[in-house]
């Protein structure tokens, strides 16, 4: 569902916009009298604030600077103007909560936030379904590898044994696109993760040196950042694109069906943590078949 709302007034975003968004998603569950424990596990995935281009509004990023945060020139601070819309989406993951919000947002199209009085001009519904990649599979499954390039449109950040994986690990994107696809839908990944070892290999991020005079700038496909998530909480995580090699030798034919939906699936449900937040959303650029 995507609400688009206008403010009566300015006002700036200095930390992530999506924790913005899952803030009046709050107030509007709490008019029916839903609420969610802070730690728990939500049952619904929330995007960034969605500007009225459709481009993702990226804010909250920071630098450390001795004892100083400094927000980022560009995507530190976004000041949204009064009448200017902005949209705000979540993917409802159960029925009853559906219910729930659209009643919510029906019954009062105002919301009182502390930053401004925000309007509901208008509501979008679409029905996510799972995607069929069985053509996919037939076309794959005899190719050497698949090149899958990835593009991480938000801040992402991948998490192993307590510890933040600040770039775009293959084992880690993997795991986050089956274990989706396994909760959504009861699908068992445990014999594809056997076979992780053998399935999945990042290649090597390209480097680009430029010089301007003087100056000389080392870029890379992606870069790590910090973010300003809300209530004094920075959270590592990086964004760019990457170049992986899927190898669909150990696999069945519907075990890489199983593998290329959960990538597929991934695109609308991000991957990665802090998802509830509009984290580790993604775009597949290109899936080409390797022949050797």
């Amino acid at each position: 569902m995507t609400l688009t709302l206008v403010p009566d007034r300015d006002f700036a975003i200095t930390a992530w916009s999506g924790s913005f968004a899952v803030k009046i998603i709050y107030d509007i569950f709490h008019r029916r009298g839903v609420d969610f424990e802070k730690k728990a596990r939500k049952p619904f995935i929330a995007y960034p604030l969605i500007d009225y281009g459709g481009n993702y509004i990226i804010t909250g990023v920071v630098k450390k600077k001795e004892n100083l945060i400094v927000h980022d020139k560009k995507y530190g601070t976004r000041v949204i103007k009064q009448g200017e819309p902005f949209k705000v989406k979540i993917l409802l993951l159960s029925e009853e909560l559906f219910q729930e919000f659209t009643k919510a947002v029906i019954e009062e199209t105002t919301l009182k936030e502390p930053a401004a009085q925000l309007n509901i001009i208008s509501v979008s519904i679409n029905e996510a379904w799972l995607p069929d990649t069985s053509s996919l599979a037939d076309d794959y499954i005899f190719s050497h590898l698949i090149k899958l390039k990835v593009r991480f449109q938000t801040p992402t950040c991948f998490m192993y044994r307590g510890n933040d994986i600040c770039y775009p690990s293959p084992v880690r994107f993997i795991l986050s696109a089956l274990k989706t696809l396994s909760e959504l839908t009861g699908i068992d990944t445990q014999q594809i993760v056997a076979k992780l070892h053998a399935l999945i290999e990042l290649m090597a991020p390209r480097i680009r040196i430029t010089r301007n005079e003087s100056k000389v700038k080392v870029l890379s496909d992606y870069r790590r950042i910090l973010v300003d998530i809300g209530e004094g909480r920075l959270q590592p995580a990086f964004t760019g694109t990457s170049i992986y090699l899927l190898n669909p030798r150990p696999l069945t034919r519907e075990q890489l069906k199983t593998v290329l939906t959960a990538i597929k699936l991934a695109e609308i449900t991000g991957v990665g943590i802090s998802r509830t937040i509009g984290f580790g959303k993604i775009r597949i650029e290109s899936m080409i078949p390797v022949k050797c």
